[in-house]
């Protein structure tokens, strides 16, 4: 053996480069138009899947055993993390629920001043209106209760508490189908987009197996294509 054996044997997946890249090239160059031809490109063929056993039984442990390590690894630190995140769960939600809390005190004493506001404004409307009535403008006093109250803008209560520098409070908007049915018919109707149902490809795909051409489903079409299989019997 000489010595670019040598290394190649040292090398993982070496030979096998090497004869990969022969027969691609043997592959590239091979054009099929007889019987020969035809013989010559089926053994190619079983060369290859040949050659990708090859491949794959020489770096299968290899992978397995980087697999495995990773997997280690990332147990190891969820190990480490795990009290971390769970301290985190805790104060998110804590934080979360007393900034809930002043966020609804804050709401309930902007209703209570805009309600105060409001009736000071209709005590004011009914001071005019009975001021009118008393020097004698009685049109003037029931066009003053007859109009519609003016606008009251609502107060804005600052907030007391701030997230803080590095904290911030996401609002996050999710959805759930409830009746599948309706969502359906609602698309059907064209009120709501068609992007908000998705084909199930999988089920169709079954059902295009088992079915073959029996598949009759309106909107959908099955197909069948044909591709060649190579293995050593």
């Amino acid at each position: 053996m000489n010595a670019q054996a040598e290394v190649l044997d040292m090398v993982p997946g070496a030979q096998e480069t090497q004869r990969a890249l022969s027969v691609s090239e043997q592959a590239f160059i091979l054009t099929i138009t007889d019987k020969p031809s035809y013989e010559r490109g089926r053994e190619l063929l079983l060369t290859i899947k040949d050659l990708m056993k090859e491949i794959r039984a020489t770096f299968l442990p290899i992978i397995n055993k980087a697999h495995q390590a990773h997997k280690e690894a990332l147990m190891q630190a969820g190990k480490i993390e795990a009290p971390l995140l769970d301290a985190e769960k805790i104060i998110k939600q804590r934080m979360g629920i007393f900034l809930a809390e002043q966020e609804r005190l804050r709401k309930l004493e902007e209703d209570r001043l805009r309600k105060i506001a409001e009736a000071e404004m209709e005590e004011r409307r009914l001071a005019d209106a009975l001021a009118a009535a008393e020097e004698g403008n009685i049109e003037e006093s029931e066009a003053i209760l007859d109009e519609v109250p003016a606008f009251v803008p609502p107060p804005i209560i600052p907030r007391t508490v701030e997230t803080g520098s590095g904290i911030s409070m996401v609002e996050r908007w999710g959805a759930t189908v409830t009746d599948l049915m309706q969502l359906v018919k609602a698309v059907a109707a064209g009120t709501v987009p068609l992007a908000a149902i998705q084909a199930n490809t999988v089920f169709l795909g079954q059902q295009a197996r088992s079915l073959k051409g029996e598949m009759k489903y309106p909107g959908v079409s099955a197909f069948s294509s044909n591709s060649i299989a190579a293995g050593r019997r």
